[in-house]
C-alpha cells in the first residue's frame, strides 16, 4: 500500500533518528509531501566518467574502478590521514585517495568492489591525489553516474542523507495529483506533475530536468497569478458603486499644469491620464506607480487628487517616515497654493499630540482638511475621514499588507501605490499582480548625470580634499554609513564613529549626525538645519534613503557600499543631483570592488540597475520590494520574464473562460497558499 502524501514524517518512515526528524521540522518539512517538494538547490552532472589522464583541479572528477587497499597515517601536528589506492577500471592506472581527520571512513571503504568515486584532484608532495572523495557501489549508485541532486543542508541534515531518503521514499508514496488543467499542460508543453517531481530529484536526462523545472515553476507562477487576479476581482466587487466615479475633465488638469513652474514630462502626462481613466470606472482603482528617483511621482498623485477634491472628497497621503511626510506636506502646499488657496493640507505624525492633534482629527472628521499627509498615524482608529476618496501610499513596500488594508477600509477609495525602487516588469507582475501598472520612464529636463566612482582606499585623502573644495563653493554633502555604532563582526563604518573621525578630518566644516535611533523631533530638527544650510555635511545611516530633498547637496559618500543592493545605492545617489549643480557619488567598499558596484559607475537608469541586481542576486532577495504575505516560490525564477508572462496570460485566460469552482485542486492549492502567506 502506498504511503499517503499527507503522512506526518517520523523516524519509522525515514528509518532515521528523532534528531533528524526534528531538524526537518525546523525547516518546515512536516509531511511526506513536504519532503518530496524539498527540491534540490542545484544538480551535478556525474553521468559521464572522466579518465585519470583528464583530471581537473577546478571541478569534481568522476571515476569508475575499485579500491585496492586502505591504510591510516599520522602526520605532523597529529593530523590523522586515511589513504586508499584506487585503480581505474578502464586504464588500470592507480591514484591515491586521501581523507583528513576522518578515521572511521576506513571501515566503510569497499575493497575490490566496483565503485564510482567523485573528487577534486590536488598536487602535493610531488604527486597528484584525490581529496576526500565521495564513493558509491556501482550496483546501487544514486549519486554518482547520473545527474545528481544537491540539497540545501541544515545542521546534520546533509545533502547525501536527504538524497538517499528521498530516493527510498519516492516510489513508495501516492502519486501527486495534477494541479494544472490538461489543456494548459498541453498548450504550454508541460509534464505530468508526478513525473516532474521525480525528474527534478533524479533526472533521467538534462532535457527532462529542464522541462521538469519549467513545469513546477509554471505551476507556482500560475497559482500566484490566479490568486492576484482573484484579489483584484474581490477589490473591485467590494468597492463597486461606493468609490467616486469621476468623468475626465481635461480643462481642470490643464489649468493645474498652467500654474506649475515647469512642464510635466510625457511619462507624467501618460500616468496622470491612466489614473484619471481609472476614476471613470465604476470600481475603485488599484494602481502601482513606479518611477526612478526624481521622476516626479508626487506630481502625478497631486494632479489626480484635484478632481477628487473638487468632488468634495478627501485624500490620505501616507509616507513611511516623518521626514518624508513633512517634506511631502510642504511640497504639496507649495504646488497647490497658486492653484487654489482654499485647499487645506495638513500633516499628522505620531509626534503631533495634545490640542494640535485633537484639532486635526476634528477637522478631518468634518471634512475641513482636504489632504491629510502622514505616517502610520493615519492608520489609527481615531483618524476618521468624512469622505475618503483617494489614498496615495508612497514607498508602499515599507508598509505591511495589513497596515494598508486598515487605511483603505476607512472608505472605498481609489488607491495609488508609489515606489521609487525601479522594479523589472516581470517582477512587478509577480509581486504586484493584483494592481495595474504605470511607469515613469523620464526625468525632468535639465537634470545632470551624477558622476559616480568606486573609490579605492588610497583615494580617500583626495576625495576628502574634493569635499572641502565643494563646500567652499557653498555645496553640501551626505556621508552614508550602514550602522549606527561599530560592530565587531561587520567591518563597516558606523555613523557615530565616522562622525567623530570626520570632525577631526574637517575641523573647518560643520557636521550633523542623523540615524534611526534618534527621536522624531530630533531627526526633524537635524533635517531642517541641513535644509537651512546650518551643516556642510550630514553623516547618516539609511534613514535618508528615500525622498529627502536637499537641492544644494552635490556629493554623497557611501561607506561599506557592498553591503547595499544596487537599488538602494541608486536611491542614495538620488539624494544629490536635485539642483542645478554637477553632483558626485563616491562608493567606498570594505572589500575588493565587485561587478555589482562597478555597474553603478556605468548605469544611471534605475530600471537597468534593478535588472542587473535581479540577475546577480536572484529573486529571493528583491531589494525589499516584495510584499509581505507573498509566498516563497521553490522553483520559479522571476528573472525568466518569458515564463512569468506566459503564466500571467494563462491565468487571465483561465479565469475568463473557466469556472474556478469546477477545479477543486486549484482551489485547494490557493487555500493552502493563503494559509502559508498568513504565517
Amino acid at each position: 500500500m502506498k504511503i499517503p502524501l499527507l503522512t506526518k514524517l517520523d523516524r519509522k518512515i525515514l528509518h532515521s533518528t528523532d534528531e533528524r526528524v526534528k531538524l526537518l521540522h525546523e525547516i518546515g518539512i512536516e509531511t511526506v509531501e513536504d519532503f518530496l517538494q524539498f527540491y534540490p538547490r542545484t544538480h551535478e552532472d556525474f553521468s559521464t566518467p572522466t579518465h585519470l589522464s583528464q583530471l581537473r583541479a577546478d571541478q569534481k572528477n568522476l571515476l569508475a574502478g575499485i579500491f585496492l587497499k586502505v591504510w591510516k597515517e599520522t602526520v605532523k601536528h597529529r593530523m590523522k590521514l586515511t589513504k586508499a589506492t584506487f585503480i581505474e577500471k578502464e586504464s588500470g592506472s592507480e591514484i591515491e585517495c586521501v581523507w583528513f581527520n576522518n578515521p572511521s571512513i576506513a571501515d566503510r571503504i569497499p575493497i575490490n568492489k566496483a565503485v564510482l568515486i567523485s573528487a577534486k584532484a590536488k598536487l602535493g608532495f610531488g604527486k597528484i591525489s584525490l581529496q576526500s572523495p565521495d564513493f558509491e557501489m556501482i550496483t546501487n549508485a544514486i549519486y554518482l553516474g547520473r545527474i545528481s541532486p544537491v540539497y540545501r543542508e541544515h545542521g546534520k541534515l546533509k545533502s547525501s542523507w536527504i538524497r538517499q531518503k528521498i530516493y527510498d521514499l519516492i516510489d513508495e508514496v501516492q502519486s501527486f495529483e495534477n494541479i494544472l488543467p490538461p489543456s494548459i499542460r498541453q498548450e504550454e508543453g508541460l509534464m505530468d506533475r508526478n513525473q516532474a517531481i521525480r525528474e527534478i530529484h533524479f533526472p533521467s536526462t538534462k532535457e527532462k530536468l529542464i522541462l521538469a523545472k519549467k513545469t513546477i515553476a509554471f505551476e507556482e507562477l500560475f497559482l500566484l497569478q490566479i490568486s492576484a487576479l482573484q484579489r483584484k476581482k474581490v477589490w473591485e466587487k467590494e468597492g463597486r458603486g461606493e468609490s467616486l466615479q469621476i468623468p475626465l475633465e481635461p480643462e481642470l488638469i490643464k489649468s493645474f499644469f498652467d500654474i506649475l513652474p515647469f512642464t510635466p514630462t510625457n511619462s507624467q502626462k501618460i500616468s496622470i491620464f491612466e489614473v484619471l481613466k481609472d476614476f471613470e470606472k465604476p470600481v475603485p482603482m488599484l494602481r502601482l506607480l513606479e518611477g526612478d528617483v526624481g521622476s516626479g511621482k508626487t506630481l502625478v498623485a497631486l494632479a489626480a487628487a484635484i478632481p477628487i477634491i473638487k468632488r468634495g472628497a478627501q485624500i490620505a497621503f501616507l509616507a513611511p517616515t516623518e521626514i518624508l511626510a513633512r517634506q511631502h506636506a510642504q511640497g504639496i502646499q507649495k504646488l497647490l497654493k497658486p492653484f487654489d488657496k482654499e485647499i487645506k493640507v495638513e500633516l499628522l505624525t505620531g509626534g503631533i499630540k495634545g490640542k494640535k492633534r485633537d484639532e486635526i482629527l476634528t477637522n478631518v472628521r468634518l471634512g475641513k482638511i482636504h489632504i491629510l499627509v502622514g505616517t502610520h498615524a493615519l492608520i489609527e482608529e481615531s483618524v476618521i475621514f468624512q469622505k475618503l476618496g483617494f489614498v496615495v501610499i508612497d514607498e508602499q513596500h515599507r508598509f505591511g499588507v495589513k497596515q494598508r488594508e486598515l487605511l483603505i477600509k476607512k472608505g472605498s477609495p481609489h488607491v495609488l501605490q508609489m515606489t521609487a525602487t525601479p522594479i523589472p516588469r516581470t517582477l512587478a507582475i509577480v509581486a504586484f499582480g493584483d494592481q495595474d501598472l504605470s511607469v515613469l520612464t523620464e526625468l525632468p529636463p535639465g537634470r545632470k548625470t551624477i558622476i559616480t566612482k568606486v573609490a579605492p582606499p588610497s583615494g580617500r585623502v583626495q576625495i576628502e580634499r574634493f569635499i572641502v573644495s565643494e563646500t567652499e563653493k557653498g555645496r553640501q554633502g551626505f556621508i552614508i554609513c550602514p550602522l549606527v555604532e561599530e560592530s565587531e563582526k561587520l567591518e563597516v563604518k558606523a555613523a557615530t564613529e565616522e562622525f567623530i573621525r570626520l570632525e577631526s578630518v574637517f575641523p573647518q566644516l560643520k557636521l550633523g549626525l542623523l540615524h534611526g535611533r534618534m527621536k522624531s523631533k530630533e531627526k526633524e530638527q537635524i533635517m531642517k538645519d541641513f535644509q537651512e544650510k546650518k551643516f556642510d555635511l550630514l553623516v547618516s545611516t539609511a534613514v535618508v534613503e528615500v525622498g529627502v530633498d536637499i537641492p544644494n547637496a552635490s556629493m554623497i559618500i557611501i561607506e561599506g557600499a557592498e553591503r547595499f543592493g544596487l537599488a538602494q545605492l541608486h536611491q542614495f545617489r538620488g539624494r544629490v543631483g536635485r539642483g542645478k549643480h554637477q553632483s558626485y557619488c563616491f562608493l567606498f567598499p570594505t572589500e575588493k570592488p565587485t561587478k555589482r558596484l562597478q555597474a553603478m559607475e556605468n548605469e544611471h537608469c534605475g530600471f537597468r540597475l534593478a535588472e542587473i541586481d535581479l540577475e546577480m542576486r536572484g529573486s529571493g532577495q528583491i531589494f525589499g520590494i516584495r510584499q509581505s504575505g507573498m509566498p516563497d516560490m521553490k522553483m520559479a525564477d522571476i528573472s525568466d520574464g518569458r515564463i512569468v508572462v506566459q503564466a500571467r496570460n494563462a491565468a487571465e485566460n483561465f479565469l475568463d473562460t473557466q469556472n474556478l469552482a469546477e477545479f477543486p485542486k486549484i482551489r485547494e492549492s490557493l487555500k493552502l497558499m493563503e494559509q502559508v502567506s498568513e504565517t
